[in-house]
């Protein structure tokens, strides 16, 4: 009948529109699934090269921190870096020797942690007379040692960011001991000599 078949081919063209609204609307979701799938990619390429240049970065850092230890170890002065609050960041070989501490008990404590009272003391405000005037300064410092107390000839000297901030302490300390024990004794000749003289001017 003609009812039938009219409903039918509206039944038909209905179902013919709700497939290529369907068809579209499944493209749609594919294309954003695509673009979506890009940028992660795209995403995760970004993030496997900053990790790459991160390792990069702190290999070298290591390699620069290394090929510095390296050099300070062979220096005949002691070498020690701290930070702003005392801490040490950083020392030598020779620093070791003379202090009779490793590395690893010297990093990140203080004067006061390592040192008797009075050293400590000195030391902290010898630091702080550096940082307050913002410029390199030179002391003689007596420095405690497994063999007794040896007199070091230290300048120190802050160290500053790319900012010109100050961040840190370096000293250089030089053993100047044997010098000083040197000199005291030929003060001790002269003087015997100068006293010698007198009494042979004297008849004596």
């Amino acid at each position: 009948p003609p009812l039938v078949l009219l409903g039918g081919i509206i039944t038909t063209m209905i179902g013919g529109a709700a497939l290529n609204v369907l068809l579209r609307r499944t493209a749609m979701i594919e294309k954003q699934v695509a673009l979506r799938t890009a940028e992660l990619e795209r995403t995760k390429r970004e993030l496997q090269d900053d990790i790459l240049r991160r390792r990069a970065a702190e290999l070298a850092l290591q390699t620069s921190e290394e090929r510095l230890q390296a050099i300070l170890d062979y220096s005949p002065a002691a070498i020690f870096v701290k930070d702003l609050e005392g801490r040490y960041l950083l020392c030598n070989r020779e620093f070791e020797r003379d202090t009779g501490l490793s590395r690893t008990d010297v990093l990140g404590r203080t004067d006061e942690q390592l040192f008797s009272v009075a050293d400590a003391a000195v030391f902290a405000a010898n630091d702080r007379r550096v940082l307050e005037a913002d410029a390199a300064l030179e002391f003689e410092e007596q420095f405690p040692t497994p063999q007794g107390p040896r007199t070091n000839f230290v300048q120190k000297f802050p160290l500053k960011d790319a900012s010109g901030i100050t961040y840190a302490l370096c000293s250089i300390a030089t053993d100047i001991t044997d010098r000083l024990n040197a000199e005291q004794a030929r003060r001790e000749l002269e003087r015997r000599l100068q006293e010698k003289q007198k009494l042979e001017s004297l008849g004596v």
